[in-house]
């Protein structure tokens, strides 16, 4: 009896040790896959490129005892991404792991063929994916960012988050979005904007303007520059902390550093016609002046310039929302979702065809009003040019 218990103790030592195990990878044999560019192949075909992440170089390298690049860039070409990871697997010695994957950049030529939803399919379903990582739209090249020198970062795929998340300081800078968001935009069927992404004359990477996506096709339709991207982000309330550079009485601009920011929407249906009111409250300093002959500690100076500000916000959030009701007819603003709130049935009706060519949004009434405070304006004191000879 005895003899029969150690044998079943030792079997279940050796099952137990096999199941905690069984789905053991050596780090050294894995291909950490950090990036994916996707770009037009010949015949049809998509060319991809996996970014992949040498653990023992990124360990050298933070020890600070070598120059070893840390990572290295592979491309396959097939008419899927399941094939076209089989074609990188006969490239590279390590097996693709997409663990950690930051981003996925994706060609604008693809994306204005209508093949986001087949491009992303296959990175929604894996089960090694994550939802978080970022998507990027490239005006050129997809590849040519991943080729990109990086000083202060391993790679080009690790630094794009990191210069991603600088857009609430910078106005003009459009808020990231993840695959996960993406996936909840094309299945709702609403517009949204993707980050563009390009390789500059400096060899260096920026993100600057946006890709619009019309919902209902999940298609590219169009792009945004850098100073609508200001009146967007005015709208739908993401300007906290960004700088807003306002011309005053034609003598001259000044900078308003936005501390805070709230963007008030409402809704309401009148005689058959959409209304919404844009109510934005913000509150900011006067960080930098280029205007002479002023005095800032006037109580009717100060009226002028928050003024000035109300003028300059209302502008662009205007001029944004003319070009996406006339140019484009994308409600990338949501303001669908304050119709189904307030109007259900209404909605109900118009949801499946609210923008696109011919849709209720370009035939909305959108008025936008703003109420600016210049809190602090730091230039109390006066600066006193000294003598060079003193």
């Amino acid at each position: 009896m005895r003899t029969f218990m150690i044998r079943i103790l030792i079997i279940g030592i050796v099952i137990s040790s096999l199941v905690g195990c069984w789905d053991l990878r050596e780090i050294e044999e894995m291909g950490f896959v950090m990036g994916v560019a996707m770009d037009p192949g010949e015949d049809n075909k998509q060319r991809t490129t996996y970014q992949i992440a040498i653990p023992e170089a990124l360990k050298v390298e933070a020890e600070g005892s070598g120059m070893q690049q840390a990572y290295f860039n592979v491309t396959g070409s097939d008419l899927t991404d399941m094939q076209v990871s089989r074609d990188i697997a006969t490239k590279t010695s390590r097996r693709a792991n997409f663990e950690h994957l930051q981003v996925i950049i994706l060609n604008q030529e693809l994306v204005k063929e209508g093949l986001t939803n087949h491009l992303l399919d296959f990175f929604l379903r894996d089960h090694e994916m994550r939802t978080r990582n970022l998507v990027f739209i490239s005006l050129g090249e997809a590849k040519s960012v991943f080729d990109t020198d990086v000083d202060l970062e391993n790679m080009p795929a690790m630094y794009m988050p990191i210069l991603a998340e600088r857009h609430r300081p910078v106005l003009q800078m459009p808020r990231e979005i993840t695959m996960g968001d993406l996936a909840s935009h094309a299945i709702g069927r609403r517009s949204y904007l993707v980050p563009l992404v390009e390789e500059d004359e400096a060899n260096t990477i920026k993100i600057g303007g946006v890709a619009i996506f019309l919902g209902k096709t999940n298609t590219m339709i169009g792009t945004l520059e850098e100073e609508d991207i200001e009146g967007f982000n005015l709208v739908v309330g993401e300007a906290e902390q960004g700088v807003l550079e306002v011309p005053f009485e034609d003598r001259g601009v000044f900078n308003f550093e936005i501390m805070n920011l709230n963007s008030n929407i409402s809704y309401e249906r009148k005689q058959g016609e959409d209304y919404f009111q844009i109510h934005i409250q913000t509150e900011g300093l006067l960080a930098e002046k280029w205007i002479d002959g002023i005095e800032i500690n006037n109580p009717k100076t100060l009226i002028h310039l928050e003024e000035a500000v109300e003028q300059e916000m209302k502008k662009k959030a205007e001029e944004v929302i003319q070009k996406m009701q006339e140019e484009y007819q994308a409600d990338v603003f949501e303001f669908l979702q304050y119709v189904r709130v307030k109007e259900y049935n209404y909605w109900n009706e118009i949801n499946e065809d609210w923008d696109g060519d011919g849709g209720p949004f370009s035939e909305a009434n959108i008025n936008v009003d703003i109420e600016a405070k210049i809190r602090n304006y730091m230039l109390n004191e006066k600066l006193e040019r000294k003598d060079s000879n003193s």
